[in-house]
């Protein structure tokens, strides 16, 4: 089944409460480790501080970036947050009745997408259970495998495939 999605922020803070920049999601089937559709929003900034917070040290970090990373900084092509949390929540319910997210850490990802739903989009809920909060990065030192984040797409696929291999079958359970 195609209800798994892996989440990827870009933010300006490292906390539950940061102003996200952009929001990514790859939908997969974790029994067949093929990879689904996408979504990715580009925040506009404003909309980003007023339901988020900005830290110095995240910023300091972003100066050092290379330019096509600086890129989610420009003013071409930017969603309102409430807008892009809206448009998230629409598509992850057309794809999954009850869809299971996956973030990279059991307290990055999903609670920041969680505090911003609160924050920056009133009126709206996240559209996820919180039964079906899942976390990346705990699989990847199970499989012993490297985190290279600019390869977003392939790590899951790498990853869900080889614990779709290492999972017991029905016969087995």
């Amino acid at each position: 089944m195609n209800d798994h999605f892996s989440i990827d922020l870009e933010t300006l803070g490292t906390r539950y409460n940061a102003a996200i920049l952009s929001i990514g999601v790859q939908q997969f089937d974790i029994d067949s480790g093929k990879l689904g559709e996408t979504f990715y929003r580009e925040i506009d900034l404003d909309s980003a501080i007023k339901a988020g917070k900005v830290t110095g040290s995240t910023l300091a970090w972003w100066a050092q970036q290379g330019e096509v990373a600086k890129r989610v900084f420009g003013s071409n092509g930017k969603t309102p947050l409430s807008v892009a949390l809206d448009e998230l929540r629409t598509w992850m319910l057309k794809k999954a009745t009850k869809p299971k997210v996956w973030g990279n850490g059991s307290s990055f990802d999903i609670s920041i997408l969680e505090h911003a739903y609160d924050h920056g989009a009133v009126g709206l809920k996240e559209p996820w259970q919180y039964t079906n909060i899942r976390d990346m990065r705990t699989i990847m030192d199970y499989l012993q495998a490297e985190l290279k984040p600019k390869d977003h797409a392939a790590l899951i696929q790498r990853t869900v495939a080889s614990f779709s291999a290492s999972r017991p079958t029905s016969s087995e359970n």
